[in-house]
């Protein structure tokens, strides 16, 4: 009897020694593959700093952040007395340090202690403003979700910019609908036209009544002072039917992949600007298409070009 207490005693050490290990085996494990997270959000910031410094553009990207990050702080090196005279960098000794011994780490991975969890060296960037938090040098940014936007922008000054522009957004506007000198019509056949009553860009009827396929116009130009961000329209889409644009930049009229072939398809698209475009004025051509059985057209109030002063 005794032999067999003891038997069964050694079985529940020997299950609970293996129970422990397997536990400290799968934290360990899990902390790794949290660790390899990490390094490839900082490797994969790295490489877009590094293509948004071979052209003049504004990029946006996506990062995936593990879930034991609460909060990610990127700081501008090159301003050190300006980030550390930010309460938040003042209170977290090893940051501090960080920056005083010139070790060139900007980017840090917090956990809901604010304790470390990893830092990185990103390279020579600029820091702007995120959500509500003035321009200071430091980008503190709370974490909800897995994934993280961010906002590149080549300066053309030899460092990258990450975050909003600390001058704020504005707007270049046409209403079209409300000007007749606002839209030049590029079609010979002439298969767009403004509704009576609230001045609408619409696609013209065929004589059997049927919207043409579709029907092609131009903006005239827009005046940006600064750096353009996106393009928006107001108008209707119906089921099946569509707007697309392009912008013209210098010579010709061209899409997202800066080719003649592509086109913004959708309000609040970003814009992708050519390396050697550093004029104040574009225009954009705007493109109605009808449903397959043209019995529908879209139509179109307005277009807004967005910019960073």
């Amino acid at each position: 009897m005794s032999s067999q207490v003891f038997i069964g005693m050694i079985t529940i050490v020997v299950i609970a020694v293996i129970a422990l290990f397997g536990f400290s085996l799968l934290k360990s494990t899990t902390s790794s593959i949290e660790d390899i997270k990490l390094i490839d959000f900082a490797d994969k910031l790295k490489n877009d700093i590094e293509q948004t410094s071979t052209l003049k553009a504004v990029k946006y990207f996506n990062y995936e952040v593990p879930a034991i990050v609460d909060k990610v702080i990127i700081i501008d090196s090159g301003n050190k007395d300006g980030v550390l005279n930010q309460n938040y960098i003042k209170t977290n000794p090893i940051i501090v340090d960080s920056i005083k011994s010139g070790e060139g780490r900007d980017l840090f991975f917090m956990d809901s202690q604010d304790n470390i969890i990893n830092s990185f060296d990103i390279g020579d960037i600029s820091v702007g403003q995120f959500g509500d938090k003035k321009c200071s040098g430091v980008a503190l940014i709370d974490i909800q979700g897995s994934m993280l936007e961010l906002r590149l922008a080549n300066k053309g000054n030899g460092k990258i910019f990450i975050g909003e522009d600390c001058k704020g957004l504005k707007y270049s506007v046409f209403r079209g609908p409300f000007n007749d000198n606002i839209f030049e019509y590029t079609n010979r056949i002439n298969s767009i036209e403004r509704t009576q009553n609230d001045r609408r860009i619409i696609l013209k009827r065929n004589n059997d009544g049927s919207f043409f396929k579709n029907g092609t116009g131009l903006s005239n130009r827009f005046t940006i002072d600064g750096d353009l961000d996106r393009l928006f329209f107001d108008g209707f889409v119906p089921d099946n039917s569509h707007i697309k644009f392009q912008i013209k930049f210098k010579n010709e009229y061209i899409g997202p992949d800066l080719t003649k072939d592509t086109f913004y398809t959708y309000s609040g698209q970003y814009i992708t600007l050519p390396p050697e475009f550093n004029n104040k004025y574009v225009k954009v051509k705007f493109i109605l298409i009808s449903n397959e059985e043209q019995t529908k057209t879209p139509y179109l109030d307005m277009i807004r070009l967005s910019y960073y002063e």
